[in-house]
């Protein structure tokens, strides 16, 4: 949703840069995000950091409230397609379909789940895998976490310095 908002609200000649900006605040959001909850933990009650929490979250839904809501304009093919008797199910098996017939987009697909497959599973096994490894070191979890979003920082500032890439 995010990155479909940006593209209404940037000028098409920013999109790249805008893109990029707001996968690095996501990133850096992802590693100062929990430090910025354990130093909240060490100054405040835990009741107290779930209040703070509950606030920004209200914050975050006044903001998302008072964003403009202007709708894209549609095709003439999809006011047609808007007009038609179509079953969402309908709709799943023509893409189904659609996905099948092309072995190009049907491989990357499939290539596209078992990556996402992988990327999950390596999450969610990373602490413990590294919890036997290194069991009197619990701050490597930290580390590698924090290197993960730093990574994806750099290059999201890399990729926002780029101007040769037209195509959002």
């Amino acid at each position: 949703t995010q990155q479909a908002y940006i593209k209404q609200v940037v000028p098409a000649g920013h999109l790249l840069q805008a893109s990029s900006y707001a996968t690095v605040v996501f990133q850096l959001c992802k590693v100062l995000g929990p430090v910025l909850g354990a130093v909240l933990l060490i100054y405040f009650p835990a009741r107290s950091c779930i209040a703070i929490n509950a606030v920004s979250f209200a914050i975050s839904a006044i903001i998302l409230i008072t964003l403009p809501r202007d709708k894209p304009e549609l095709s003439p093919e999809m006011t047609e397609y808007d007009k038609s008797d179509k079953s969402w199910l309908q709709d799943i098996k023509s893409g189904g379909e659609f996905i099948w017939q092309h072995r190009l987009i049907r491989n990357i697909l499939g290539l596209v789940v078992v990556w996402f497959a992988c990327s999950m599973i390596r999450n969610s096994q990373l602490a413990i895998f590294l919890y036997h490894l290194l069991p009197s070191e619990p701050h490597v979890l930290g580390y590698v976490l924090g290197l993960d979003g730093l990574g994806a920082v750099i290059a999201g500032t890399i990729l926002s310095r780029r101007g040769d890439i037209e195509d959002y």
